[in-house]
């Protein structure tokens, strides 16, 4: 069964979306339902997905043989189930249960480009004139970027380097600038003008993002070194900055994006860094590292305006995906980040459907 937008919004990370963004991935979400006394876990293929508690009560049953009972509407049920603990065995519906099954990679995506898009107002007065106030020398780069954005933590000769390298590009309404599934070849910064940022999923053009004038885009693939993840189509006439992957990889990705094994973020962490876990709270309550603070990935950029920028963060997830986009706007917004490599989690207890309830 299809699942309904306002639905969805009950639930993390989608609360804190676009109402448009809601509405088009509900639109590729799916409802299960189960009976009394069913394993809807064990009936139903929700691997790498998602999965919600949308009506009833379900008691989930672990490989530390603990239990727990989850009740739609509760404060848990806001969070994906079984995501909290390791080492799920099985699931028992206590009554009439329905879960909302979404695609994490989707989610996972969305969040990212919901993250790495900039504020969709700006401020009056002041920041319009920074956005005016032009580089002489090149006419590229407003003022506010240098000041606020990615290019004030790099290195000033970088910045130099960059206007060397970077060319501009004009686009038209309709133009697919990249598209989902190429190889990635150049990073975008978009001088004026505006961008849709979408999803295939099964029949559905999904959309994640609206970027505007000042916002980028191409670096989730170029850092990783896989194929792009969506498609960017220009939702009007304008110009774009590129930037070639391997100056990108030299000039942007090296300085900014500093993963750190996990030797080495704990001597940071010892000489007064913050570790800052981008999980789930339900996660992150049953293991954490020492002293971590949480706020996951898709209410980061809101966080940002209570944390500290005269202290170093090491910010960490369960696959160091969502880490390296999190040092990413963290960098972009003028602070100090770190990413622990290859995230972590809690020791995890292996997953076996033997045990029943």
């Amino acid at each position: 069964m299809p699942l309904d937008a306002q639905t969805l919004a009950r639930f993390e990370p989608f609360s804190s979306m676009a109402e448009k963004t809601v509405r088009q991935l509900a639109a590729v979400g799916v409802t299960v339902r189960a009976h009394p006394g069913a394993d809807p876990f064990a009936d139903n293929d929700f691997s790498h997905h998602l999965v919600y508690l949308i009506r009833g009560g379900l008691r989930l049953a672990y490989g530390d043989s603990e239990a727990e009972v989850v009740v739609a509407g509760s404060e848990q049920a806001r969070y994906p189930l079984g995501r909290d603990r390791p080492g799920l065995l099985a699931t028992r519906a206590m009554d009439d249960v329905e879960l909302a099954r979404m695609d994490e990679e989707l989610v996972e995506t969305a969040v990212a480009w919901d993250q790495l898009t900039p504020p969709g107002q700006e401020a009056d007065g002041e920041d319009q004139a920074r956005r005016a106030d032009r580089v002489v020398d090149t006419g590229m780069f407003s003022a506010m970027m240098f000041k606020y954005g990615v290019l004030a933590m790099l290195p000033p000769k970088n910045v130099i380097d960059l206007i060397g390298k970077m060319r501009m590009m004009t686009v038209r309404r309709g133009d697919v600038v990249v598209r989902e599934g190429d190889p990635a070849d150049c990073y975008y910064m978009i001088e004026n003008g505006q961008a849709l940022v979408t999803r295939q999923v099964g029949d559905q053009n999904v959309v994640l993002a609206e970027l505007r004038s000042g916002g980028a885009f191409g670096e989730d693939a170029l850092v990783s070194g896989g194929q792009r993840n969506a498609t960017v189509t220009m939702k009007s006439d304008g110009i774009l900055l590129t930037l070639e992957k391997s100056a990108f990889l030299d000039l942007m990705r090296r300085p900014l994006l500093n993963e750190l094994t996990m030797p080495e973020a704990e001597q940071r962490v010892a000489a007064g860094a913050v570790w800052l876990d981008l999980r789930y709270p339900p996660q992150y309550r049953r293991g954490r590292l020492p002293g971590a603070v949480n706020i996951p990935l898709s209410e980061l950029r809101t966080a940002l305006s209570v944390l500290d920028k005269s202290k170093e963060y090491v910010v960490y997830c369960h696959n160091g995906r969502s880490g390296a986009i999190a040092a990413f706007v963290m960098s972009e917004n003028g602070f100090k980040a770190y990413t622990l490599k290859n995230g972590w989690q809690p020791e995890a207890a292996p997953i076996s459907r033997e045990g029943s309830l």
